[in-house]
């Protein structure tokens, strides 16, 4: 139940952005689902216990992976799919939290959390660069089953 409420939140979450960024309608969905399914990795690795380096390097590569899967069925370019689909993942208030905890003199507190942010987006990063390596090898495979789905409908 909890994690399709969560999955459900994501989804619009992720719709969202796409529609105040402006993205074409025909990717709201596709980017909606990867985005929901990036949350589902991250919130799963997080209730394993994986530190922050694992539990945003999983999200990482299921965007990666199924943003190009889904810019194939869709037919558009991937950074379509790809940017509203990350949002969720982004650790921008924890950047914030960050500088103002600088700016308050609390330099110590300040740089561990510089440091978190760093070490997350970093491995959002890594995760990118991993899903679109398993992509690239298996887009052959990938392109066949779309074809054969399309083909017998």
């Amino acid at each position: 139940m909890v994690i399709s409420v969560e999955f459900l939140f994501a989804f619009l979450s992720t719709w969202g952005f796409g529609v105040i960024t402006n993205v074409p309608k025909r990717t709201l969905v596709a980017s909606g689902i990867v985005g929901a399914m990036a949350w589902i990795a991250y919130i799963l690795a997080t209730n394993f216990g994986a530190n922050v380096i694992v539990s945003n390097l999983l999200p990482g590569i299921v965007v990666g992976l199924f943003a190009n899967v889904e810019s194939m069925i869709v037919k558009t370019p991937v950074n379509l799919i790809f940017v509203p689909a990350v949002i969720s993942l982004v650790p921008g208030a924890l950047f914030y939290k960050s500088m103002e905890q600088i700016t308050l003199g609390l330099n110590r507190l300040g740089m561990q959390g510089l440091l978190k942010t760093l070490l997350i987006a970093i491995s959002l990063g890594i995760g990118f660069i991993i899903g679109e390596v398993i992509f690239k090898l298996l887009k052959p495979r990938i392109r066949k089953l779309i074809l054969f789905t399309i083909k017998n409908k």
